[in-house]
């Protein structure tokens, strides 16, 4: 089993919080473009995406699922992803809950 296999039940969890906007087909075909990218921990998965603004990058937490304990921890291994691309920050968006207040920004 590939981790995507074992973890894309987590991330169609969460897909109603797009609001539609995106099917599990939509993630699949944004991850074999370099678009998105899976994290993938063993009770929880991340999908990441880096946005690029005129005057700096944004490591965005697109969607993430499974056991929140485990998202929590995703925080150091996120910031230093986000440092090796480049980026200015981490945000998130959708749900409020234990991984976000909504849309919460993260400078780094």
């Amino acid at each position: 089993m590939t981790p995507w296999e074992r973890c894309k039940p987590w991330i169609e969890s969460a897909l109603p919080y797009t609001g539609g906007a995106y099917a599990i087909a939509d993630i699949e075909n944004e991850m074999r473009a370099n678009r998105m990218a899976l994290m993938a921990g063993e009770r929880s998965a991340m999908v990441i995406e880096i946005r690029q603004y005129p005057r700096f990058r944004d490591f965005h937490i697109f969607l993430a699922g499974g056991d929140l304990k485990e998202l929590l921890k995703f925080h150091e291994v996120a910031h230093d992803a986000a440092r090796l691309l480049g980026c200015k920050r981490i945000s998130t968006g959708g749900r409020a809950s234990g991984l976000d207040a909504g849309a919460e920004t993260i400078r780094l």
